[in-house]
């Protein structure tokens, strides 16, 4: 998966679904807030809203993402956020997604960053290698993803994602050996892999 990073405003961003962190209970900028009824998201952990902006905002659809409370917030609950918006954006035969949070985290922009492409990257793994006479819609795969941050963070953010792609490259593989059966993972294979 291509996962890119880039400076700027997430919610300026033309795009089919942006996804947007939200903590707990923390005020929504205006353009966010005003699509909202009261209290229909609070920004639980994995809580999650799918609104439609219908031009306020630049793009089509806005997932809002609930990270839990602020002081509790962590790699782990980006990872998870960032694993139901890419479950979500396959569900919406989505191929791009925009990704960012509403505020600056207290985490590291590279851990950020590592956890975004981990959570991007093993939510959306599936095994199928040898599943026959599955539909497009269920072998949909979500292609691109650009996360937005400030400037200043933005590289940061970059050798973050590297890293987690590169870990996550790993489970994968991993998953695959585990996945398959003994037929196709013979011990030279699993040996090939190791190396």
């Amino acid at each position: 998966m291509d996962i890119q990073v880039k400076s700027g405003d997430l919610l300026a961003q033309p795009s089919e679904l942006a996804v947007l962190g939200v903590f707990e209970d923390e005020p929504l900028a205006e353009p966010v807030a005003s699509l909202l009824e009261v209290a229909d998201f609070r920004g639980r952990a994995q809580q999650t809203l799918l609104l439609y902006p219908r031009g306020a905002l630049a793009p089509r659809r806005l997932l809002l993402v609930g990270l839990g409370k602020r002081d509790t917030a962590g790699a782990e609950q980006i990872r998870q956020a960032a694993a139901l918006a890419v479950q979500q954006a396959r569900s919406l035969q989505v191929a791009a997604v925009t990704l960012g949070v509403a505020t600056t985290m207290s985490l590291a922009p590279e851990l950020t960053g590592q956890a975004f492409a981990e959570g991007f990257e093993l939510g959306a793994y599936r095994y199928w290698i040898y599943r026959t006479g599955l539909s497009s819609e269920q072998t949909f795969a979500v292609e691109r993803a650009t996360v937005y941050t400030t400037g200043e963070r933005a590289q940061l953010v970059q050798a973050g994602v590297a890293e987690g792609q590169i870990i996550a490259r790993g489970v994968k593989l991993a998953r695959d050996l585990v996945n398959g059966p003994d037929y196709a993972v013979t011990p030279a294979k699993l040996g090939a892999a190791a190396v």
